[in-house]
C-alpha cells in the first residue's frame, strides 16, 4: 500500500512539473540544464574532439542542442525575453536570432539565416550552419559533424567541405566557401611535398590552395586551383577562461564568477603549469594560489555535467 502511494505521488509530482514547461519556457536558456544527451547516431567533434551533444534529424537538417555545443567550446549564452530572441558570443562576434525565424542579427548588421533554428522540450536547437556565422566552419560527412573554429586554422588554410568527381568545396579562412574545380594540371601533395591523388583527400581534411588568378564572381566563387596541399594541423583542444579562486584542495580548485558558469571546479595534478601573467620565470606552485585571488585557466574542452561543472586544468595564470 505504501509503495503503491509513492508511485502515485510521484507520478502527480511528474505531471506537475510538466504542466510548468510552457511557462519556463519563456526564459529556457537561463534554467540549469541538467538533462542527458539522447543522441546515439550522430558524431558530433569540434576542433576534433568528440562532444557528447544531443542531436536528431528533421527536415533534411542535423539539430544540434546548442547549449551542448557552448559549453563545451566556451561560447556564451545569451536570452532576451523581450524579443524572445536566443543568442551566443564568441569573441568579437555576438549572434542573436529568434528560434524558429530566418532573420538574424550578427554584430550590427542583419542576414537571412539559411539552416533551422527550433525549441524542443524547451531547448534551443540548431543546426550546423549556425556556428558558421560565429567563425566556426561545420563539415557534415554522413553522420559525422564536425566543427572546427577558424581561429584554430592556420590564416591559409582551408577545409573541404564536399567532394565529387574532380570537383571540390571547401571553406577558406579568408575567402569563405570556394568551389574548387581539379585539372590535370592541378597538383597535389601532402604537407612534405609528397604527390597525391584526388582519391587521398577527404571531407573534414585541412588544405592549403594555390589559387588561379581566374576567379568567378559566381556564389560560391569557382576556380581552378593551380594546387592543393594537405596541411598536417594539430588543432588545439583547449580553451581560456577567467575567474576568482573560492576554493582550493589538494587535487582541485573552484573558480567563481566565471563567465558562462558562474562556478568551476578545476581538476589539476602535477603537470598543471601555474605562471603569472608578466611572464616572469619566477616558479610558482599551488602554495602561491589563495582564496579570492583572480586567475585565467587555460582548461580543455570537456566539461562534465556536474554542479559545479568540472573540466581539467593545464595551466593557471595568476593575474595580480
Amino acid at each position: 500500500m505504501e509503495k503503491n502511494l509513492r508511485k502515485i505521488a510521484g507520478a502527480t509530482l511528474m505531471a506537475a512539473s510538466l504542466l510548468t514547461l510552457p511557462a519556463m519556457a519563456k526564459n529556457y536558456e537561463s534554467l540549469l540544464d541538467l538533462s542527458t544527451p539522447t543522441n546515439e547516431r550522430y558524431q558530433i567533434s569540434l576542433d576534433n574532439m568528440q562532444i557528447a551533444a544531443d542531436a536528431y534529424k528533421t527536415d533534411d537538417f542535423i539539430m544540434i542542442k546548442l547549449r551542448d555545443i557552448a559549453e563545451n567550446g566556451g561560447i556564451k549564452l545569451l536570452w532576451n525575453p523581450e524579443t524572445e530572441t536566443v543568442g551566443v558570443e564568441s569573441g568579437a562576434n555576438k549572434l542573436e536570432i529568434k528560434p524558429g525565424e530566418k532573420n538574424y542579427k550578427l554584430n550590427k548588421e542583419k542576414g537571412i539565416f539559411y539552416g533551422k533554428t527550433e525549441i524542443k522540450e524547451g531547448r534551443t536547437y540548431v543546426s550546423p550552419e549556425f556556428f558558421e556565422l560565429i567563425g566556426i566552419v561545420s563539415v557534415i560527412d554522413g553522420d559525422d559533424v564536425k566543427l572546427i573554429r577558424k581561429s584554430s586554422l592556420p590564416e591559409n588554410a582551408a577545409v573541404i567541405k564536399s567532394i565529387s568527381k574532380d570537383e571540390i568545396t571547401v571553406e577558406d579562412c579568408e575567402r569563405g566557401e570556394v568551389r574548387l574545380v581539379l585539372s590535370k594540371d592541378t597538383k597535389l601533395s601532402d604537407a612534405d611535398g609528397k604527390k597525391l591523388s584526388a582519391s587521398d583527400l577527404y571531407i573534414g581534411a585541412i588544405v592549403e590552395v594555390d589559387y588561379s588568378d581566374a576567379m568567378t564572381f559566381s556564389l560560391p566563387p569557382v576556380n581552378v586551383p593551380v594546387s592543393i596541399r594537405l596541411l598536417n594541423v594539430e588543432l588545439v583542444n583547449q580553451l581560456e577562461l577567467e575567474g576568482n579562486i573560492e576554493e582550493i584542495s589538494e587535487n582541485y580548485m573552484i573558480l567563481k564568477d566565471v563567465e558562462n558558469y558562474q562556478r568551476l571546479l578545476l581538476n589539476m595534478n602535477e603537470e598543471t603549469k601555474i605562471s603569472h601573467i608578466t611572464g616572469n620565470k619566477r616558479i610558482y606552485r599551488k602554495d602561491d594560489l589563495e582564496v579570492g585571488m583572480k586567475v585565467k585557466a587555460i582548461v580543455s574542452y570537456a566539461f562534465t555535467r556536474s554542479i559545479p561543472a568540472q573540466t581539467y586544468a593545464y595551466e593557471i595564470i595568476i593575474c595580480e
